[in-house]
């Protein structure tokens, strides 16, 4: 599985607890949002009134947590209001992003399977991949293809293409406003 999958480090910083006021004027309702950039940037408001938001790590993907900075520049810019808050949080971790940036399903054995690849979207991901899950062990059809195993081809240098990936996606991302 590790050629079939390529690890990318995904941060998450989480300011101090926010007045209220502050919260409804950031995200009214306490909406979860992830953006459509080319590379991800999600956020929300926690139960307790921080702002919480992650987007991908370091480029060559040498650090699974590490400064953030780059988030909390990134919230400044979305949200303003923000410049003087304090940061409380950080945390980081990677996760299993595949070629056509699509969940998978696997088929291990006899009513064996598996489910990954939630490419930075994992709580909601896996929720409806346990549903597909459950379905398929109970002899269900699920609307999702069943992948075969295939390792990526020149996996080895995945590192260098996930850093240049990134690298063209913020200069798209910048141009693109």
């Amino acid at each position: 599985m590790r050629k079939v999958l390529v690890p990318v480090s995904s941060f998450v910083t989480a300011t101090e607890t926010l007045s209220p006021d502050l919260v409804r004027q950031i995200l009214p309702g306490h909406t979860t949002v992830s953006e459509s950039r080319r590379i991800p940037v999600y956020f929300m408001t926690s139960g307790d009134g921080r702002l919480v938001i992650g987007s991908r790590g370091y480029l060559f993907n040498t650090a699974e947590f590490g400064d953030t900075r780059h988030i909390r520049k990134l919230a400044v810019a979305i949200f303003p209001q923000l410049a003087d808050i304090d940061w409380a949080f950080d945390w980081g971790g990677r996760v299993a992003i595949t070629i056509d940036r699509e969940p998978k399903v696997f088929e291990l054995g006899t009513n064996a399977y598996a489910g990954l690849a939630y490419n930075g979207r994992g709580v909601p991901m896996a929720t409806m991949m346990g549903k597909q899950l459950a379905e398929l062990i109970l002899g269900e059809d699920i609307p999702m293809p069943m992948d075969a195993i295939k390792p990526i081809p020149l996996h080895m240098f995945s590192p260098i293409g996930v850093s240049l990936h990134v690298i063209f996606s913020r200069i798209m991302d910048k141009l693109a406003g």
